[in-house]
């Protein structure tokens, strides 16, 4: 799968009960499918810390007015998650 934001090709990441793509060396947007994203919502199920350190290329621009497509249905705009306003950590979520 592609990344909707910078094209990067998105990496798989298993964290146990859900799957995440993550776009590593690129925007380092994570999108999640409607199941994925309310398992790791779960009080019971934390959010794995080294997901929070995936590090953006510094020369990739991120336009956050822009709305985005799925990678993987690309049939849907995604809803767009923010986890730390202050981080400016977002999460892109795909409702199909």
């Amino acid at each position: 799968m592609k990344c909707p934001v910078c094209s990067n090709t998105l990496s798989p990441y298993d964290a146990g009960s859900f799957h995440v793509d993550i776009c590593r060396d690129g925007c380092s947007g994570m999108w999640f499918n409607k199941a994925e994203f309310e398992k790791c919502d779960e009080n019971t199920e934390p959010f794995p810390s080294e997901l929070l350190r995936v590090r953006k290329a510094p020369n990739v621009l991120i336009d956050r007015s822009k709305k985005r497509d799925c990678p993987e249905c690309q049939t849907s705009t995604m809803k767009r998650v923010i986890l730390d306003a202050e981080k400016r950590f977002e999460i892109d979520e795909c409702l199909s």
